[in-house]
């Protein structure tokens, strides 16, 4: 049985940087499609025939971009923003620890993203009770249909 060889330490830093940037992609590519969202385009709480009225996709992600925009609006209403932020706020924490020379303790990032889960929650909730009238367009309601349960229960 051959030992595996280490990584060498440029490539190794190389590869740590590089998943931050594929972050930031993924960051800025979330904000393109909820950005752009459209009820027009087929998505995952509607289905919508292409050919009609002679137009494509208006999302700019895409057909894909507008599945997955319209189960993140669904699910969470604007609220789903915050995933942005969450990916952008990764990204920032990774970069101060691009070095490497730090012992990862999961137990600060577990309690980072739980904190998150519950922002997630509780803004949906918020944005449910609060926000009814808000004229965005959005696949369902404000606060999504997480919102929607959780606001009926705290009412």
């Amino acid at each position: 049985m051959e030992a595996q060889v280490p990584l060498p330490g440029k490539v190794a830093a190389l590869l740590r940087e590089s998943r931050w940037l594929v972050l930031v992609a993924l960051a800025l590519y979330l904000a393109l499609i909820l950005f752009s969202y459209h009820n027009a385009d087929p998505g995952w709480s509607h289905s919508v025939r292409l050919g009609e009225a002679g137009r494509g996709v208006m999302n700019a992600g895409g057909r894909i971009g507008a599945w997955l925009a319209d189960v993140l609006l669904y699910l969470f209403g604007l609220s789903a923003w915050w995933l942005v932020l969450l990916l952008m706020a990764a990204v920032a924490w990774g970069y101060r620890r691009l070095d490497g020379s730090h012992l990862l303790d999961r137990r600060p990032l577990a309690i980072a993203l739980l904190g998150f889960v519950l922002l997630l929650l509780c803004s949906s909730s918020i944005e449910a009770l609060r926000l009814h009238t808000l004229k965005a367009s959005l696949p369902l309601a404000p606060g999504g249909m997480v919102g929607r349960i959780l606001s009926d229960w705290f009412l």
